[in-house]
């Protein structure tokens, strides 16, 4: 049966599964002469399969009866083992030599020599054991790679046969008694010295890897110098970068795990940037990605292991763009990729994104990426740090990072790749980095907006709508900021007009590309201004700033007009920072100036109707000129042509009469809301404007809601009759209206008439 092995005519494959069946086989024949029914001793046995008449045979029956031998304990195991492994060498064909190797270490696994174990020995008989079988398997292994057939079908057999040579050092590794001192000493010299002899691609790249996997880290923290020696010395065609990166990642990553496993004599960044700058000069072979590949793992292990030594990743930032620049880079898509990545992994693999703004040569690489890629760098930038809700919080700060964004600002909107589209995300991108700028003392914060206020003026390619505008309610907020701290600082006023100063400034810059967006931040400001109690202010952004650029119409589309209209008179509703005089002096201006620029006669009205509301607040009261806007606004109303909209013109101006003659009796009373109804029943009556109308519907709401008022008598009997006290006494209902006012309520609404 195991004569069958002997053939040399099978692919590994094939091979493979003919020695497993054997090996099965050869099991049971292991037992067997375990249980001795075979009434011959141990020694006879161990005799006696030496004149098997093929040496294959012979020595696969020798490694089972030695097996026993040492299982039973009756000789010394490491005899048995030294013999067997020396008779190996009696078989040379690669194959079967190599499966014969594998037979011995698979049966003689739990029978090594160790700390604790009951066989005779010590360790180092089971390291020169297995490296004896690993040294011979490895020449075996290397020697396939010369036979006559194909190149890589030679190549592709050997790697499925790898991993019967690599088996041994996982061995090797799984010894009790392999001390740091002996491997350092003696078995990685001897491992080491077998993989540079072997001078053998294959080998040479499949044994590093698998030494570096096989043994613990903590073995490794102490000999990784031996390791970076060898690979200077492997061949050429070995992919040595591959080998590096992955010593630097389980390293580091074992270093944060065990921090006390730190070594405090070594540097190991240093030593690894040493060599890597030195594999970079030698070896010639080794590509650009590849070198920058490295440099990826090696910030890794200083973002790691050297969190506060900034300047080592500086360094390896250096060395990159040195060897960017004396390659052809812009055709490397690999390189290029690289290069993303190492300016990547500090953002998103540091304890603080902030890590990225102290970094000395990170513009280095920045600058040496193709446009493209720039602005994937800076907008990855900007998605960290939204992440991270990470604020940048000096002037120093901001100028590195507006920096490090630029190509998004900077973008050549000439170029045959530019996209309209893709320009405006990333203006929207340079708006959202805006709001990253923050800091907590408002004397570090005023300075922060300055800087950037600086940065974008010289930026010709972005819109101010996508920095100034963020800008200025950046610098609207801080106003209020400074303001919550009057209490503890005098000079907060100051401060807030200075403030207030830069806002005006970079308002005044906005109004050149779009008025409405200015005349949307001059009311925000006024707003602003007004709560501070800056009323100097507040009037300069109404009177100088929005006004003007209503007065001299650019605002111009008749829609955008009346809404900015009504925007300012909400807003200048609501002040109460002015004294009477000034709020009527604006409110006057509003209705005789503004009101009336609105050509189309539907918004005119409208907004006359709304300019009426200046005259009826608490610090001002004025019923002559509150009682001509809403005159004014029918009347304006009346020359509209279109019979629909006419329609429903009155009854909008209506619903606004009878708000000021329920809220403001002293304005309106009942002959002015009769006069508005009287016009709106005549003219839909001599337009046969449909009942269904919406206009009609409208109408009809409004009537209901008089109504309602007008029961207002029965309302407080029914549902919120007062209640009476314990002295049978008349108390206010819930509606806070006695029984008797309520009557009289109830007969002023009377008076209003939807009778016809």
């Amino acid at each position: 049966m195991i004569s069958e092995l002997r053939t040399g005519l099978l692919h590994p494959r094939s091979y493979y599964a003919l020695y497993i069946l054997v090996f099965e086989e050869l099991r049971h024949l292991e037992v067997y002469i375990a249980e001795g029914a075979h009434n011959k001793s141990l020694h006879e046995l161990y005799e006696l399969v030496q004149y098997a008449g093929n040496i294959l045979p012979r020595l696969y029956l020798l490694i089972t009866v030695g097996s026993v031998y040492i299982q039973k304990m009756q000789a010394p195991a490491r005899d048995v083992l030294y013999d067997v492994v020396e008779l190996c060498r009696g078989v040379q064909h690669p194959t079967r030599g190599l499966f014969l190797r594998t037979y011995l270490s698979e049966m003689t696994r739990d029978k090594l020599p160790d700390e604790g174990s009951k066989y005779e020995g010590d360790v180092t008989d089971s390291i020169d054991f297995i490296l004896a079988n690993f040294i011979e398997m490895n020449k075996l292994w290397v020697r396939m790679q010369h036979g006559i057939r194909d190149l890589d079908k030679r190549e592709q057999e050997r790697e499925e046969l790898n991993i019967l040579v690599g088996k041994n050092l996982s061995r090797l590794s799984q010894l009790e008694g392999l001390t740091i001192g002996l491997y350092k000493s003696d078995v990685l010299p001897r491992i080491l010295s077998q993989i540079v002899s072997c001078k053998d691609r294959i080998a040479q790249q499949y044994l590093m890897v698998i030494l570096i996997q096989a043994f613990s880290d903590d073995f490794h923290l102490r000999t990784f110098d031996q390791l970076l020696d060898t690979c200077n010395k492997l061949v050429e065609e070995v992919d040595v970068h591959s080998i590096v990166t992955s010593l630097i990642d389980r390293l580091a990553n074992y270093c944060v795990a065990n921090t006390a496993a730190m070594p405090q004599d070594v540097d190991m960044f240093q030593l690894f940037q040493t060599y890597i700058d030195e594999l970079a000069k030698t070896r010639k072979v080794m590509t650009l990605d590849a070198i920058l590949d490295l440099d990826n793992s090696l910030i890794s292990l200083a973002l790691r292991c050297y969190k506060e030594k900034l300047d080592y990743i500086d360094k390896v930032y250096d060395f990159a763009a040195s060897q960017i620049q004396s390659r052809d880079f812009t055709a490397d898509k690999k390189a290029i990729q690289q290069a993303v990545k190492l300016l990547q992994n500090p953002v998103e693999k540091s304890a603080s994104v902030k890590t990225v703004l102290y970094l000395k040569s990170y513009g280095k690489i920045l600058a040496l990426l193709p446009e493209h890629d720039r602005r994937v760098v800076s907008l990855n930038l900007i998605s960290q740090f939204t992440k991270s809700s990470s604020y940048i919080s000096t002037p120093e700060e901001v100028a590195v990072f507006l920096e490090y964004i630029s190509p998004l600002t900077r973008r050549d909107l000439k170029s045959e790749n530019f996209s309209e589209e893709e320009w405006l995300d990333d203006q929207n991108q340079v708006a959202a980095a805006i709001n990253m700028l923050y800091a907590k003392d408002v004397d570090q914060f005023f300075p922060i907006l300055t800087k950037a206020k600086e940065y974008f003026s010289g930026e010709v390619n972005i819109s101010p709508l996508f920095t100034l505008v963020p800008l200025t309610f950046k610098a609207l907020s801080l106003v209020q900021t400074i303001h919550k701290q009057s209490q503890t600082d005098q000079t907060w006023e100051r401060k807030a007009k200075v403030v207030l100063k830069y806002a005006n400034n970079a308002i005044s810059v906005v109004k050149n590309v779009d008025a409405m967006v200015a005349f949307n931040l001059y009311l925000q400001a006024t707003l602003q201004a007004a709560r501070c109690g800056l009323g100097e202010f507040a009037n300069g952004f109404l009177t100088q700033g929005a006004f003007v650029l209503f007065e001299d119409e650019q605002v111009i589309q008749s829609k955008q007009q009346f809404n900015a209209l009504r925007q300012l008179i909400a807003v200048v509703q609501s002040l109460t920072c002015f004294d009477q005089s000034l709020y009527s002096k604006l409110a006057v201006h509003i209705t005789e100036q503004l009101t009336p620029k609105l050509i189309v006669h539907d918004f005119q009205s409208k907004a006359t109707a709304l300019s009426a509301y200046l005259f009826a607040t608490q610090h001002c009261k004025d019923v002559r000129n509150a009682q001509s806007c809403l005159k004014t606004a029918v009347t304006v109303a009346g020359s509209i042509v279109e019979v629909e909209i006419h329609a429903n013109l009155l009854v909008i101006l209506l619903d606004h009469y009878i708000y000021f003659f329920d809220k403001h009796p002293d304005i309106i009373d009942a002959k002015y809301v009769n006069a508005v109804i009287s016009k709106i029943q005549k003219h839909c009556s001599s337009n046969n404007i449909d009942k269904m109308h919406p206009s009609q519907q409208y109408f009809r709401n409004i009537g209901s809601f008089v109504a309602s008022k007008q029961n207002w008598e029965s309302y407080i009997k029914r549902e919120k009759a007062p209640k009476k006290d314990s002295k049978d006494q008349e108390v206010e209902s819930e509606t806070g209206m006695s029984e008797k006012d309520a009557k009289v309520e109830a007969e002023r609404w009377k008076e209003i008439s939807f009778s016809n």
